[in-house]
């Protein structure tokens, strides 16, 4: 099978587990999981989700998925997401060269970023190289979505060894409602998810998606903040 880099619409879930510090800049204190546990390992479920674009030409909707990964180093987590039950524009979709409904992501790396800090402060998930190509069979069309992509990630400061949601929001179609957070270092990243369906695949639409994934450990952390 193709695997492909993509969406972790998310695909996500996963990089909510590094262990970043974040900037004095920002007066927040480390952040990161403890304990410091050597790659641990990641499960993981995806709920049902949709992405669509601005314009409401593409909807591309998964009944759900599972991700399995490890924490490779302080501050990157690598995973893998396979979306099942897909469908694009009504029809049944696949990752190009893939079995019908599967959408298989790749490996995929990401950071913890700060989303803002008041009134309360706010953790993402920033997801960058998105670039998963998306074919649906029965109407001889492929669907590239590309870019990146910010989730939620909560709770905070709750030991646990059970789960930590990624939650990616919309303000509407094609409308992410968090596309800006900041870096262990300062840096600003800036979230920005295409998609485009022309056969040039040069038209590209502001895109975004909505859903959930849990993040399990198999041994107890905590995220703090």
């Amino acid at each position: 099978m193709k695997r492909l880099r993509t969406i972790g619409t998310v695909l996500a879930a996963l990089m909510a587990l590094f262990a970043l510090g974040a900037s004095s800049a920002m007066a927040v204190g480390p952040l990161g999981f403890l304990p410091n546990v050597a790659n641990p390992i990641i499960a993981s479920t995806v709920s049902a989700g949709e992405l669509t674009t601005l314009g409401g030409l593409i909807s591309i909707k998964c009944a759900g998925g599972s991700v399995t990964g490890k924490i490779d180093s302080e501050d990157v987590a690598l995973f893998d997401v396979n979306f099942n039950t897909c469908t694009a524009l009504g029809f049944q979709s696949n990752s190009l060269g893939d079995a019908a409904g599967t959408i298989l992501t790749g490996t995929l790396d990401g950071e913890l970023c700060v989303i803002k800090t008041s009134p309360t402060l706010e953790i993402g998930l920033y997801i960058s190289g998105v670039n998963v190509h998306i074919e649906v069979p029965s109407l001889g069309a492929l669907i590239i979505v590309h870019g990146s992509i910010i989730g939620k990630v909560t709770p905070l400061n709750s030991l646990k060894k059970g789960k930590f949601v990624v939650s990616f929001v919309t303000a509407g179609s094609g409308d992410q409602t968090d596309t800006k957070c900041t870096n262990l270092s300062g840096t600003v990243l800036n979230a920005s998810l295409l998609s485009n369906r022309d056969a040039a695949h040069t038209v590209d639409e502001s895109s975004a998606i909505k859903q959930t994934g849990e993040v399990e450990f198999e041994k107890t952390v905590e995220v703090m903040e």
